[in-house]
């Protein structure tokens, strides 16, 4: 019976599943190096607040550097040169003629949509407790004295306060068209909104500051649409579940490489744990883990599927699958 208990047991903490913080990497929905992208000039918006968008699609695209970028001063020496500064609208034909004078590959248009701030203040009322007076009770002592003891006396009051509310919109259409072609390679339409409420004013953020932080985020968006890029998650591992002491170590080899942000060394100590045990579900699950990290995804459905019919009623290869 103590044997098949610590069967069990065995059993049980094979299966056992462990999370770890790493670094996931991101395929972007359109690498322009793909299409033959060798520099990128991001065009003066259009819309309101469109000079401060533009700055910050510049500067989010240079902080990440995967692109080279037309330098803001070339450009704007390009487009006065040939009497384009003041242009409200860059359509597709102008959008080419001037990335080819600024030397790029591809451009950066934006249709600021939305840029607005509204703030509004309501009288509202909030019930209060206030002190109306006082009572006296009377105590008799043990020695047959009396003692006045005050007691306070309170009353619930209505009290009106000022309220504030603030809501923000802002919407970017972004395109970006190949100067060879004058084709529109990629379009996405990034909005972010901003609502909250308090009842002090000084609470809430400035107009020009919430329009500044909705505006930097909807570029980071878009960002992310055209750069690859990677962000520290947690996921769930699986520890080894083998008989095979070999393909155990390799497992547990891989784990640590992941804890250390090694995917690709994580990778290879998976793969030897599958040379020698290749019905090992766990290394199979955490393989298809460790290449989905990497932007592989087409390939961690196929490990996952593996572990899968390896380990059907497993719940983590099920949910992570």
């Amino acid at each position: 019976m103590m044997c098949l208990v610590l069967l069990c047991m065995s059993s049980l903490l094979g299966c056992a599943t462990t999370k770890i913080a790493t670094w996931a990497h991101f395929r972007p929905v359109v690498d322009l190096k793909e299409y033959g992208c060798r520099k990128i000039a991001v065009l003066p918006f259009h819309g309101r607040n469109a000079g401060g968008a533009a700055a910050m699609m510049q500067g989010a695209l240079a902080e990440w550097g995967y692109y080279d970028l037309v330098e803001r001063r070339d450009l704007e020496a390009v487009l006065d040169e040939h009497g384009l500064q003041r242009q409200a609208v860059f359509d597709s034909e102008t959008a080419v003629r001037v990335g080819k004078l600024a030397g790029a590959s591809h451009v950066v248009l934006g249709d600021v949509t939305a840029s607005s701030v509204d703030v509004r203040s309501e009288t509202r009322y909030r019930t209060i407790r206030v002190r109306i007076g006082t009572n006296y009770m009377t105590m008799t002592n043990a020695d047959g004295t009396t003692t006045e003891i005050p007691v306070p006396q309170y009353a619930d009051r209505r009290e009106p306060y000022t309220y504030y509310t603030m809501s923000a919109d802002g919407r970017v259409t972004f395109r970006v068209v190949d100067v060879e072609t004058g084709s529109i390679v990629h379009s996405k339409n990034v909005a972010r909104s901003f609502n909250r409420g308090s009842a002090e004013r000084s609470a809430l953020p400035t107009e020009s500051g919430i329009l500044a932080d909705l505006m930097e985020g909807i570029c980071n968006e878009f960002r992310t649409q055209i750069c690859p890029y990677s962000l520290k998650v947690s996921k769930k591992f699986l520890k080894p579940d083998s008989d095979n002491d070999a393909s155990e170590e390799e497992v547990d080899r891989a784990l640590q490489l992941i804890r250390a942000d090694d995917l690709a060394g994580a990778e290879e100590a998976l793969g030897r744990a599958l040379e020698s045990d290749p019905n090992h579900a766990a290394a199979w699950f955490d393989r298809a883990m460790v290449v989905a990290l990497q932007a592989r995804v087409d390939e961690a459905i196929v490990y996952a599927v593996k572990a899968l019919r390896l380990d059907p009623e497993n719940d983590t290869i099920i949910e992570g699958k």
